[in-house]
């Protein structure tokens, strides 16, 4: 009798254990080249420094907005790596290709011993709400090429953007955000044109 409770219990664990929901992993993805005329952004090439986030979303799970002070944190939905790589890589790449030839460094390369400049670039918000809305709100600074020096003085430009989501498809949402990212690329070459 007990051989076969024992058979049967290890039967609902196993069935247990297979009925646990599978989870999905998402990236980010840079903008398709396009035919654009490329910004000048002065002779030289740019590094863009580690992208810092808030501690609530530097998690793999991705992270949900359902209240003025309230957060789910979808489990079984994650990040294929962290947020911060990820940003970098596509921010980088959708800057490239709004500047000249060779302006900004690949961030998996060595930064030349004297780039033009480092961008730094600071995510406030970067999620989807219940309200059906993605927002992508950042902070950066453009400096010189060295680490702590700052070409005049440190000028912290800052860009909001919306739009609208659906979160009831993680994917679309996930989507959703990602196109916010050129928005945000468009703000910054203009910047890096400026400085010139």
């Amino acid at each position: 009798m007990n051989a076969c409770r024992l058979c049967y219990l290890t039967f609902l664990t196993a069935t247990a254990c297979s009925a646990a929901p599978e989870i999905h992993y998402y990236t980010l993805s840079a903008e398709s080249a396009t035919e654009r005329v490329p910004i000048n952004a002065g002779s030289g090439a740019y590094v863009i420094d580690a992208i810092a986030i808030p501690d609530l979303l530097d998690r793999p799970q991705i992270v949900l907005r359902s209240g003025p002070n309230r957060v789910d944190v979808l489990d079984y939905n994650r990040w294929a790596a962290p947020l911060p790589s990820l940003l970098q890589r596509v921010l980088a790449a959708d800057l490239a290709l709004r500047l000249e030839a060779g302006a900004i460094i690949d961030p998996g390369l060595p930064p030349p011993a004297h780039a033009a400049g480092r961008v730094t670039i600071s995510i406030v918000e970067f999620n989807a709400g219940q309200d059906g809305q993605s927002v992508l709100d950042a902070s950066w600074t453009i400096s010189d090429g060295e680490v702590t020096p700052i070409r005049g003085n440190l000028t912290t430009h800052r860009a909001r953007h919306v739009a609208s989501t659906n979160v009831a498809d993680v994917a679309e949402m996930v989507a959703t955000m990602n196109s916010l990212l050129p928005a945000l690329a468009d703000d910054i070459a203009a910047t890096l044109a400026r400085q010139e």
